[in-house]
């Protein structure tokens, strides 16, 4: 199942030390599930995100709402089975969307 390859990346992410880590060397697994983000300028909103996949270092996501780079949070859960993560995330970049098409991002454990 796709989410148990999710949990055993989020499992390795927490075990690992990912300060010295480059996150792009490290297997993406496609995650069709969301992600809910408690931002630490608004963490009384909490805001969810398409996940396009998930590696050791982090997550892309798909977002329709302004992200900016540096923003830091906290990944609370994935959705829809509640799967609590509550691990610190900080945006390290972002592709703009054109349009009204939705943009990516990155988010990195921190």
């Amino acid at each position: 199942m796709v989410n148990d390859a999710v949990i055993a990346n989020l499992r390795a992410a927490a075990e690992a030390d990912h300060g010295l880590a480059d996150p792009r060397s490290s297997e993406r697994v496609p995650c069709p599930c969301e992600l809910m983000v408690r931002w630490l300028h608004a963490p009384e909103c909490p805001t969810r995100y398409e996940i396009l996949d998930v590696g050791n270092g982090g997550f892309r996501i798909r977002h329709t709402l302004p992200v900016l780079e540096g923003m830091v949070g906290v990944a609370v859960k994935l959705l829809p089975t509640g799967e609590a993560i509550n691990r610190c995330v900080r945006v390290v970049w972002v592709d703009r969307p054109v349009g009204h098409e939705p943009g990516e991002a990155g988010l990195e454990y921190i």
